[in-house]
């Protein structure tokens, strides 16, 4: 069966992610990035967050409290600061990728966050659809999530090609029927969708 729809995860695959240059703002000066980053998979708060339970106040209050740190403002500005730029050829790789397949974009991310990347990025007209975890209220790797996609887009599962930077993630896709690839940059994504011969 040949793919008909192309899932993009967000965080890491298209936008880069900017955990070294606030790690001590969030969580402060004692953690190392990979300390950092399973604090940060693993916290209810930022769940909570990213599923739309907390607003941006309620959740950097609630994390300042429980990580003990002294500047609110501080916290709210390294949260608001992880998701930094477009990878370098994303808008290619969209373009190119857009004009053969339906493409939706699949992210666990808040509010706060795809409000503050659309101020500063326009990636709203190259996807048809747009997952975001704060608007169905739960988060990949979760079953459903994947299987709303696929009931959203009218489509068969195995007409979905999904690419996330979380193995986790992939490999849930991939239970639910999706064909789905670990990817870290659009070059990669390119390559894959050149390569493979579920793509033509």
């Amino acid at each position: 069966m040949t793919i008909k729809h192309i899932v993009l995860d967000l965080g890491g695959v298209l936008i880069e992610l900017e955990w070294r240059q606030n790690i001590a703002a969030l969580f402060g000066e004692q953690f190392s990035l990979a300390q950092a980053q399973h604090c940060w998979s693993n916290s209810s708060l930022v769940q909570a967050h990213e599923t739309g339970s907390l607003d941006l106040d309620q959740f950097v209050s609630a994390w300042c409290e429980q990580l003990q740190l002294d500047s609110h403002e501080a916290a709210k500005a390294a949260f608001l600061s992880l998701l930094g730029m477009l990878k370098p050829h994303t808008e290619s790789m969209l373009a190119a990728v857009g004009e053969r397949f339906d493409l939706s974009m699949l992210s666990n991310i808040s509010h706060a966050h795809i409000q503050h990347l659309d101020e500063r990025v326009d990636l709203k007209r190259q996807f048809s659809r747009r997952f975001l975890s704060c608007d169905l209220g739960k988060m990949k790797p979760v079953a459903d999530v994947y299987q709303l996609v696929v009931s959203e887009l009218q489509s068969d599962a195995a007409e979905i090609a999904f690419f996330d930077d979380a193995r986790i993630n992939v490999d849930a896709a991939i239970a639910s029927g999706w064909q789905a690839w670990r990817v870290e940059s659009p070059q990669e994504i390119m390559k894959i969708i050149a390569t493979q011969e579920i793509f033509r």
